[in-house]
This record gives structure tokens, sequence and C-alpha cells, in this order.
């Protein structure tokens, strides 16, 4: 288990979050954030608290990046903070 490399990603997350528009369709950005994801599971060697987060990570990301699904959630910046969220608690699992 290495925590400081989960912490990590979930920066990395975030950064992606920062640089990909939202809010359309856009796998690119899907497929980075969802790579991402993989390896904070992998660095936590499956943490329950970690697999949790994961998935809802992967879950609003594929509403954020798809062509209407923020429509129906609130809006492209609601979604896009529901993930930010997630992934803060990455940054700050001890």
């Amino acid at each position: 288990m290495d925590i400081q490399q989960v912490n990590e990603t979930g920066k990395a997350i975030q950064k992606a979050l920062e640089k990909n528009t939202c809010g359309w369709a856009n796998t690119q950005a899907l497929q980075e954030i969802e790579g991402l994801c993989d390896e904070a599971l992998k660095f936590s060697d499956n943490s329950p608290y970690i697999s949790e987060k994961v998935a809802g990570i992967k879950s609003f990301a594929a509403i954020l990046y798809s062509a209407r699904g923020c429509q129906q959630h609130g809006g492209a910046e609601k979604v896009r903070d529901k993930v930010y969220d997630y992934a803060y608690r990455l940054t700050t699992w001890e």
C-alpha cells in the first residue's frame, strides 16, 4: 500500500479536471481519468474506501464527459464538483 501515491493520483485527477473542458463528449479525458483511478486502486491495494471513491469518480466522470449527461444532473459544473470532491478525498486519505 502506497498512501502517498494515492494522494498524488488524486491530485493528478484534479489537474485533469482543470485542463479538460467538460459538458461534452470527450473520450480522451474520460480515459485519462479512468486510468488514474485504476492507478489509485492499485496503489491502495484495493482499499474499500478508495474503491468507493474511485467508483464515484468514474461514474460522474462518465457523465461529465458525455454529450448530454450533465444536463440531467444539474449542469457540467455540478457534476465536475462531484468528481473533484471524490478526487479530493483521495488527496487526503491517510
